[in-house]
């Protein structure tokens, strides 16, 4: 309860990233640039699965989830509701978010009508040449999204 209190004093400006934002690169340990449409394999993660009798398994594992974000938008509305679609159709319950600028977190509330669904946080940052970067992060893995804004 505190933790949603102090998230709450903080800064809950929507502006700075409001709008419609589409993947065009994801890095789970696979890049995968669907501007240039590449896919590869970061060394730290072919060094990381060394000796690892399933290592291509779980690159195989790594590239899906990468591939999966083809068509994929982020949907920041001004007046703080999100969104998640893919290839038209969206993902998630309606659900509402605020930013925490201070600590360049992206606070996600879920829909009120999915009571097992928890408050997730992503790191973002939004750079001079205009691409939004989240950070998701889980355990001792992380992913990072970079967005292109949509015209609307």
């Amino acid at each position: 309860m505190l933790l949603l209190i102090t998230f709450s004093a903080s800064a809950q400006t929507t502006s700075t990233i409001a709008g419609k934002w589409k993947v065009k690169a994801v890095d789970n340990g696979v890049i995968c640039d669907y501007k240039t449409n590449t896919i590869g394999v970061k060394s730290e993660l072919t060094v990381s699965l060394t000796g690892n009798p399933d290592s291509l398994k779980v690159i195989e594992l790594f590239t899906y989830v990468a591939k999966s974000y083809l068509d994929y938008i982020f949907y920041f509305h001004k007046d703080g509701i999100y969104e998640e679609i893919q290839n038209g159709e969206k993902r998630n319950p309606l659900a509402s978010y605020y930013l925490n600028e201070a600590e360049h977190l992206v606070n996600i509330r879920p829909a009120k009508d999915d009571p097992a669904a928890e408050l997730q946080s992503m790191m973002y940052d939004l750079s001079k040449d205009g691409i939004l970067t989240l950070t998701l992060a889980a355990k001792d893995k992380k992913m990072v999204l970079s967005l292109e804004k949509m015209d609307e």
